[in-house]
């Protein structure tokens, strides 16, 4: 909600609910939940409904954005650390990332969620995040581009366009 108001506007109870999202949220991190674990199908399943209900695109950027991000620096962690000749434990490398460790049940499925993406993938992702901003914000400014370029990023993710594993 910082984000959205300006520095002279009070954050009320009244403004969360306008604007905090509800339902949808609960949607958006479901399909990130899909979409992590490499179920593309349900992924695009959820994205579909956010878009029928009338979601701008931009708005689910954000939200999507800060938790690939996530997963995203636990990779650049965990890399630095094996090119230094250290080894970083991945829930570590992960609550650097910013996933809280004090949630025992999300750590371990954010974990898997990981592993599921795989390295490279994880490793591509900040590229990903920034082509995805940049279309929304230009050639894919419109609604229907708008979600080519958001699905294109969930079938990145998928389990039947994993890399095989080395």
């Amino acid at each position: 909600m910082a984000l959205y108001v300006d520095a002279n506007t009070e954050i009320t109870a009244e403004l969360v609910r306008k604007h905090g999202g509800g339902w949808r949220t609960r949607t958006v991190w479901e399909l990130l939940d899909a979409a992590l674990s490499g179920d593309t199908a349900n992924a695009v399943t959820q994205l579909d409904r956010l878009f029928q209900a009338g979601q701008d695109p931009n708005a689910l950027f954000g939200p999507l954005s800060w938790s690939l991000r996530r997963f995203a620096a636990a990779t650049r962690i965990y890399q630095r650390a094996e090119r230094q000749g250290r080894r970083v434990a991945l829930p570590k490398a992960m609550e650097e990332a910013g996933f809280p460790a004090w949630q025992r049940d999300a750590m371990r499925k954010a974990e898997q969620q990981l592993k599921q993406l795989g390295r490279q993938r994880a490793g591509q992702m900040y590229g990903w995040l920034l082509e995805l901003d940049l279309a929304l914000k230009g050639t894919h400014s419109s609604p229907i581009l708008a979600r080519i370029a958001i699905e294109r990023l969930l079938l990145r993710m998928s389990n039947q366009l994993r890399p095989p594993r080395q």
